[in-house]
């Protein structure tokens, strides 16, 4: 089988996002599509440029150091991003060009950043008193639990492929943010 480049990114905190190479090592029976013969090198490669598109088409080149392409899965590169990234769906392009073969591997997937509008839920959560009895805790857990219902289908939907629904239900969590003034940037 051929070289099939793969990866992970992971939101870290709110304007951190995390590297991984995951392509991994060949082995013909647990890895066929990793890096090493009978598939192209890692020394082979130029280096790989990761690039994150967000809903508006703006296209940023992110750093991802100087380690990769690498085989070893375990190594993790901490990207700093100097501001928060807003909320929302993304795609993530990573390409490694084989500079012996002039062949370029290109692995794009699609992100669902959700950092600011979970800080908001958790200062809705904190909201709530241990009163049970007084109407405002009532109404703060009742805010709380929807907001975070909304959140969990946007996640579940993110997950499913269905990048629509999940933009829909997130701009209801960030609606129930913004009328609540949950102030987490």
């Amino acid at each position: 089988m051929a070289l099939e480049i793969d990866f992970n990114l992971c939101q870290d905190a709110c304007d951190e996002l995390v590297f991984t190479e995951t392509t991994g090592a060949y082995d013909a029976v647990s890895n066929p599509t990793g890096y090493g013969a009978p598939n192209a090198e890692t020394t082979d490669m130029a280096a790989p440029t990761l690039t994150l598109e967000d809903s508006s088409g703006n296209v940023t080149t992110l750093n991802i150091g100087v380690n990769f392409p690498s085989s070893d899965t375990s190594y993790s590169y901490t990207i700093s991003l100097g501001s928060e990234l807003t909320d929302g769906i993304y795609t993530a392009t990573y390409t490694v060009v084989d500079n012996s073969e002039d062949v370029t591997y290109t692995k794009t997937v699609y992100l669902f950043f959700t950092c600011q509008v979970d800080c908001c839920i958790d200062r809705l959560y904190a909201r709530v008193t241990d009163d049970s009895c007084a109407d405002c805790n009532k109404s703060a857990l009742q805010l709380a639990t929807e907001a975070d219902a909304f959140l969990c289908s946007a996640k579940a939907a993110a997950r499913c492929g269905n990048r629509t629904r999940a933009t829909k239900l997130l701009k209801k969590v960030q609606y129930l943010c913004n009328f609540n003034n949950c102030n987490c940037s």
